[in-house]
């Protein structure tokens, strides 16, 4: 017996090294060498190619479909419920269908800060979804009454087109209270030092179905200012609202001097001339009492 396993060692050690001498001279090999190992011994390597070949196609493939089995439900799962949208269109966008969806949610939920107060889903704006849970990501509207919202990212990473049309387009929209009723339309004023084409066009577009749903010109809804030369704007007079509110003279001179940006500041030479600018307007506004440029113009 001893001599049996000698042989059978020294067998698989020439083997082992014709295998390597072969591999090293053509890398594809393998297969011969393999057949040579199976003349030896052919239940021992038809055996190893029998689960080699189960691993191969059976185990790897099993747990690459478990790596990915996850996610592909997650997009599968990601599709709008139209039984439950109403006027849905199969032509109308997921975003569209999903923003509508919550602005006339009749869903209520207790505050869990002070249960006499409720929350309304229908109180709340649509920013996205979670990109590994898909549970919707709502902002409460009134944390923007009277707060700020910062959003960061470079250039060309969506800050316009993605998260300030989202913002405003469900503000222009149409939404009911709590009593069915229309709420009127908040007021906005957008100022666009970069001119973005895509903004400007949805909410002008927004603005004029809501015009037409509370039949109303456009006008009154809707006003463009741009101080580009050839190009269409609307006009506004400074003077008539500030003299209603019950600001002082000094108080619009300098809110004036301000946007035309002819007060300098403090300092040697610019002091100066802001001063003799303010000293100027004011001296106009007290014994004229201007209604518009113009009118400032002629009496320069």
């Amino acid at each position: 017996m001893k001599r049996i396993d000698a042989e059978e060692a020294a067998s698989e050690a020439a083997i082992l090294a014709y295998g390597d001498r072969f591999l090293e001279t053509f890398p594809l090999g393998w297969f011969l060498v393999s057949l040579a190992g199976f003349s030896e011994h052919p239940l021992k390597f038809g055996l190893s190619w029998f689960w080699s070949v189960i691993f191969t196609f059976a185990f790897v493939p099993a747990f690459l479909l478990s790596l990915i089995r996850e996610p592909f439900e997650r997009l599968l799962a990601f599709h709008p419920d139209l039984s439950v949208l109403q006027r849905s269109t199969a032509s109308e966008p997921v975003w569209e269908k999903y923003e509508r969806k919550l602005r006339h949610s009749e869903h209520e939920a207790p505050d869990p800060n002070d249960t006499s107060l409720v929350i309304r889903e229908a109180d709340h704006l649509l920013l996205g979804f979670d990109p590994w849970t898909d549970y919707p990501i709502l902002l409460h509207r009134p944390l923007i009454d009277d707060s700020h919202v910062y959003i960061g990212g470079g250039t060309g990473s969506g800050k316009t087109t993605r998260a300030m049309v989202s913002l405003f387009t469900p503000l222009i929209r149409p939404r009911t209270d709590r009593k069915g009723q229309i709420e009127p339309m908040p007021p906005m004023v957008i100022i666009d030092l970069k001119g973005d084409d895509t903004l400007l066009e949805k909410v002008m577009v927004e603005t004029e179905k809501r015009a037409e749903m509370e039949g109303r010109p456009m006008r009154h809804l809707f006003r463009y200012f741009t101080t580009e030369g050839g190009h269409p704007t609307n006009r506004f007079n400074p003077f008539p609202t500030f003299k209603g509110d019950g600001t002082s003279q000094i108080q619009l001179v300098q809110t004036v001097l301000d946007a035309l940006s002819v007060n300098y500041g403090p300092g040697y030479g610019m002091g100066y001339y802001s001063s003799r600018n303010r000293s100027l307007l004011q001296d106009i506004v007290r014994k004229h009492d201007p209604h518009s440029f113009r009118e400032i113009y002629g009496i320069l």
